[in-house]
């Protein structure tokens, strides 16, 4: 892959048996590559991370959940974004369906530093009652963009509401479990607020423009009206707010792509400042 540096690959396939699979776990940790070495663990993992990755049966055990996530806290890995069917195995039983994500791809960061764009497409079945996962290089266009946590959002309305709903919630599971769950159940809060996207901001920067515009418009003609200048005072704080976090935006996207892609992608920042 031209200067692509040399890559390791842990391909599993775990047991059923936990004793058996905590040794598989251990091999991992022991096996871990140096930092900047891109590194995948992909397979059979026969168990989840999350209580929603299994529909139908008894549920997962509270250590049958931890003790991936412990290996995923461990060996310093990431899920890699995926496409494509959410559920992995199928028991082949119409009268007591039970679908799983038994299958995943794990990845360091070292490898997303490669390829960042990177992800897997879980396909259908082709005559077993695993779906293959199928890799796609960061050549290929993934459907669901990778999440990015956005500095500002800690100044928006409902952040930490959101933040402390997520975490308040007590939890049969193990603490490391818990707090994986919490994290996942705060991302997808923080998704579904209208503040989430940039293009909130650059949209609230314009209509309190045209707001302030408004106010000095009208000054123009009653300079002293008390009304008017409490007006224009308001929206000149609600601006310089919005702008501080567009700002902040801004740095921490560039900062972003100048580590992805080096001093080549400072066209983005000088771009940003000029519009």
């Amino acid at each position: 892959m031209g200067s692509f540096p040399p890559m390791y690959i842990s391909v599993v396939y775990a047991s059923n048996n936990i004793e058996e699979r905590k040794s598989l776990w251990n091999q991992l940790s022991d096996a871990i590559p140096p930092r900047d070495q891109p590194w995948v663990i992909l397979g059979d993992f026969n168990c989840c991370r999350f209580d929603n990755e299994k529909a139908g049966g008894t549920s997962f055990s509270t250590s049958r959940l931890g003790e991936l996530n412990n290996l995923v806290f461990n060996c310093g890995v990431h899920d890699l974004s995926s496409t494509g069917l959410f559920y992995t195995w199928y028991n082949q039983r119409v009268d007591t369906p039970i679908h799983i994500k038994l299958d995943r791809v794990l990845v360091n960061s070292a490898f997303l530093d490669y390829l960042p764009s990177a992800y897997y497409k879980v396909e259908p079945p082709l005559g077993s009652d695993h779906s293959p996962l199928v890799f796609k290089s960061s050549t290929d266009k993934p459907i669901s963009a990778r999440f990015m946590f956005k500095n500002y959002w800690i100044n928006m309305e409902g952040f930490w509401d959101e933040v402390f709903k997520a975490f308040s919630s007590r939890s049969p599971r193990s603490p490391l479990a818990s707090f994986y769950h919490s994290l996942h159940t705060l991302k997808g809060a923080l998704r579904n607020r209208n503040w989430a996207s940039s293009s909130f901001l650059s949209t609230a920067i314009q209509e309190l423009k045209n707001k302030q515009l408004s106010c000095l418009l009208e000054i123009q003609s009653n300079p002293l009206d008390l009304d008017l200048n409490n007006s224009l005072k308001v929206v000149n704080d609600d601006l310089a707010d919005a702008q501080r976090n567009w700002s902040s935006w801004i740095a921490q996207r560039a900062k972003a792509r100048w580590l992805t892609h080096g001093e080549e992608d400072l066209g983005f920042l000088y771009a940003k400042i000029r519009s």
